[in-house]
């Protein structure tokens, strides 16, 4: 079979081959004639075809016989064991948060240091805390313990969480030590005699409501206290404060705000009441370019130590307005007076070396004027600067008294002083591992004669805070203060003080979630600061301490 194959593959290409040669031999074509008609037409014959329909055959219709058998059939499956595995996601270590707080230290001039933070345990509706504090030196900058110092606070906090409103409340009691040690050190005196204390307790109330939304939002609040001296002043009091607003529109809102004090103040030799009520009605505009505010100061006071004794009525007008350059740079100005009420606390926590019995007067601005500039340059550090310009009326000071130059008493300047304020505050916060703070001013005053006395012409406040690894944190604090005048008490006796420069720092260290060490350092530089005559501060300050929750 393969042999006959091979032939005919060989005989089928010898034939072409062959017919090649022939056509070489005969290749002349023969001449012929071709006849072309043009109107010749082919006639075919019919053919034949039949129609005739296939008539259709009867069909039988049969019915086959059908039977179905269905055999029982029992399915019994055999349980699978599956084993899954479910894929979760690993939470971090969630903090841990303590209710109470204890904190102790010691330090040199036999500086004890206890503070306790107790508080009830979380309740969405109620929260209830108590703070304890005790800082005290037996021995000071002169004569040891003739110029000692003790600080002691108890203070009982409470808030309720309602639906619209929170409602808060406040007990406090704090009692405040220290000598008049200002005197010639060679002079011998009685300590018991330079011995002063105040006593301070103060309840407050409060109402807020919680609502975001509404037109309707409110703020009131009320305090009682009473303050008094070893030397025999005191001073009671009754307060309030009350802030209502309403948005009209979008970008129109009203408000109503106003705020009272009815005091007696007495010492032992004599008595009066004071009280002061202020109302300030407001009309706000805010837009995403323009900010502004308008109103008026309305002030309701009696004055029984001035020249114009009885009932006084004030009235200041307030006038605030801002514009955004850009999202993150706003300048604005704002116009405005008002009443200050000086109280015996205040004035005795300002100047605690106060002589007993002052005259304690209200002080008047007159007018003032503020331009500024606010600025956002990144999402870590935010500037505020600008001028502030205002008159006042009884601008109050202290001087040496005449006969015990150790103590100090209120003055008041009769005529309208200027005081100019240049001013710039920065802060600066990156993550939560550094943050600064810096707050500058330069005064310039205008007065007549009598230059203000104690009141500084530049004054500078920095804070920062480093936490270098998550256990440890640090701390930096600077006070400078400059340009004190003080009043000569004999010819030829310098009359500014020395800047007050005060640098302390405190280091924090974690143990454990629930302790930790701390080294605090006050008046780094041990300067004798002066921020009242012959009342120098103490020296270097070292304490060493730590803390506990539970």
């Amino acid at each position: 079979m393969k042999n006959v194959f091979c032939f005919l593959v060989i005989l089928g290409f010898a034939v072409p081959l062959f017919a090649q040669e022939k056509w070489e031999e005969d290749g002349d074509i023969e001449s012929a004639e071709v006849l072309i008609q043009k109107n010749r037409k082919n006639d075919l014959p019919m053919a034949n075809r039949s129609f005739e329909k296939v008539a259709p055959q009867a069909t039988e219709q049969l019915t086959p016989q059908v039977n179905f058998n269905v055999p029982n059939f029992t399915f019994n499956p055999q349980p699978i064991d599956q084993k899954i595995r479910v894929q979760t996601i690993k939470h971090g270590k969630r903090p841990v948060y303590f209710n109470n707080t204890v904190k102790a230290g010691i330090g040199n001039y036999v500086t004890p240091y206890l503070e306790a933070f107790l508080n009830a345990q979380p309740n969405k509706d109620v929260s209830v805390g108590l703070r304890a504090k005790h800082l005290s030196s037996l021995n000071g900058p002169v004569n040891k313990s003739a110029s000692g110092r003790s600080e002691n606070l108890l203070a009982l906090s409470g808030k309720y969480f309602a639906n619209k409103a929170t409602i808060e409340s406040q007990i406090r009691y704090e009692r405040l030590k220290n000598y008049f040690y200002g005197y010639d050190p060679e002079i011998p005196v009685n300590i018991d005699t330079t011995r002063q204390v105040f006593h301070n307790f103060d309840f407050s109330l409060g109402l807020k409501d919680r609502l975001l939304e509404g037109p309707f939002h409110y703020n009131l609040n009320g305090n009682a206290g009473y303050f008094s001296t070893l030397t025999g002043d005191s001073e009671s009091y009754l307060g309030y404060g009350a802030n209502l607003s309403y948005q009209l529109q979008d970008n129109i809102e009203i408000s109503m705000g106003s705020e009272g004090v009815f005091g007696q103040y007495s010492s032992n030799e004599f008595g009066v009441n004071r009280y002061l009520v202020k109302v300030k009605p407001r009309v706000q505009y805010q837009s995403d370019l323009l900010s502004v505010a308008a109103g008026v100061n309305l002030i309701y006071e009696n004055s029984p130590f001035s020249r114009e004794e009885g009932i006084l009525w004030h009235v200041y007008p307030y006038l605030f307005a801002g514009y955004n350059l850009n999202p993150t740079l706003q300048v604005y100005g704002e116009l405005s007076g008002g009443v200050q009420y000086n109280s015996l606390e205040g004035f005795s926590k300002e100047n605690p070396y106060m002589n007993n019995g002052q005259i304690i007067l209200n002080t008047y601005k007159d007018y003032g004027m503020k331009a500024g500039l606010k600025a956002d340059l990144t999402s870590y550090f935010n500037l505020n600067t600008g001028f502030e310009y205002a008159s006042f009326s009884n601008m109050y000071s202290f001087i040496n008294n005449q006969t015990d130059p150790s103590r100090y008493d209120l003055t008041y300047d009769p005529f309208s002083i200027g005081v100019g304020n240049f001013f710039a505050s920065l802060q600066y916060r990156y993550k939560q591992s550094f943050s600064a703070n810096v707050n500058a001013n330069y005064f310039i005053y205008d007065f007549n004669e009598t230059p203000l006395y104690y009141k500084p012409n530049f004054k500078i406040n920095t804070s920062l805070n480093y936490n270098p690894i998550e256990k440890l944190s640090l701390g930096v604090d600077l006070i400078v203060l400059g340009g004190l005048e003080t009043e000569p008490l004999s010819e030829g006796e310098e009359s500014t003080l020395n800047p007050v420069v005060d640098l302390g720092t405190k280091a924090d260290y974690k143990l454990s979630s629930r302790s930790s060490v701390f080294l605090s350092v006050s008046n780094l530089f041990s300067q004798k600061n002066e921020y009242f005559k012959n009342y120098p501060s103490q020296g270097i300050l070292v304490m060493l301490g730590g803390s506990y929750s539970f």
